[in-house]
């Protein structure tokens, strides 16, 4: 992603730090930067997510002996769909460091000051939980009734 220009590692502590969650960081950002032109792109996410499942199928099951079918870029604005079939380049990052090593992978990319507040809430947790449970009783009641 950061060969096609989508990721930009500078910004990722930005992110771990949760600070693109906080509106007033956003809306102080000037008009033109970029992390303003990403915001609401849940549905954008769901598409990757779902051609990401598919890509992994195509690796695994190999359809008709093709496993590797290249990186796909899907162009939203004109339905173009990209197909690059090159390899990393050597002085990539992640491939270097990270390829093919799964859940062993350290990309050390610092704390997430948000998420381990969230860890060291397990009552909270355990609260919101029930709050969720009891939503559900009560839609699933009122839907017998």
């Amino acid at each position: 992603m950061q060969r096609i220009g989508q990721f930009d590692q500078t910004r990722a502590g930005l992110d771990i730090s949760g600070m693109l969650d906080g509106p007033s960081y956003i809306e102080g950002l000037p008009e033109d930067d970029p992390v303003r032109a990403n915001q609401n792109v849940f549905a954008f996410g769901m598409g990757a997510a779902s051609l990401e499942v598919l890509q992994f199928l195509s690796l695994v099951v190999a359809p008709c002996e093709v496993a590797d079918v290249g990186n796909h870029n899907d162009h939203f604005v004109n339905g173009r769909l990209d197909v690059e079939t090159d390899s990393c380049r050597p002085d990539c990052h992640y491939s270097a460091r990270m390829l093919a090593m799964g859940d062993a992978a350290s990309p050390d990319l610092g704390r997430h000051e948000l998420a381990e507040h969230k860890r060291n809430q397990p009552a909270q947790l355990a609260g919101e939980t029930k709050t969720r449970v009891g939503r559900l009783l009560d839609d699933l009641v009122n839907r017998l009734y």
